[in-house]
């Protein structure tokens, strides 16, 4: 394969077809689908409140753990008895800037797209 000079514009095959706004549902009052959509807004709510607990004790095993050690990149926790071995290691993230990909290489980020198996997602309305 080879890179394409920057800026190479790349043709679709058909248009994209303009979509009219999609409809409104409103569940009928009492209806099951109404109580999931209140236990839906709960249920957010507790899983921030955990996932802000599980951050909070992984830092302090952090903090623990390496206050021992100095000059070292992996740390291993052996199983216990209620609990699986962990490994606590130093890692650097990398990602691809996707905005610099696209407006250097726009045949290459096309060409390297993967669509997924599309699905149906719920997310709040934002007015």
């Amino acid at each position: 394969m080879t890179i394409p000079q920057p800026g190479t514009p790349i043709v679709l095959p058909q248009p994209v077809p303009v979509l009219p706004p999609p409809p409104r549902y409103t569940p009928p009052p009492g209806s099951r689908n109404e109580s999931l959509l209140d236990a839906l807004e709960t249920a957010k709510a507790q899983v921030k409140e955990a996932e802000a607990r599980v951050k909070a004790i992984k830092k302090a095993i952090e903090n623990e753990a390496t206050a021992m050690f100095t000059g070292v990149r992996a740390i291993d926790i052996p199983a216990g008895q209620n609990r699986p071995a962990y490994r606590l290691r130093w890692v650097t993230p990398q990602k691809v800037d996707h905005d610099i990909l696209k407006a250097r290489y726009l045949a290459v980020y096309n060409a390297c797209l993967v669509w997924g198996t599309p699905y149906w997602q719920l997310d709040k309305v934002r007015n």
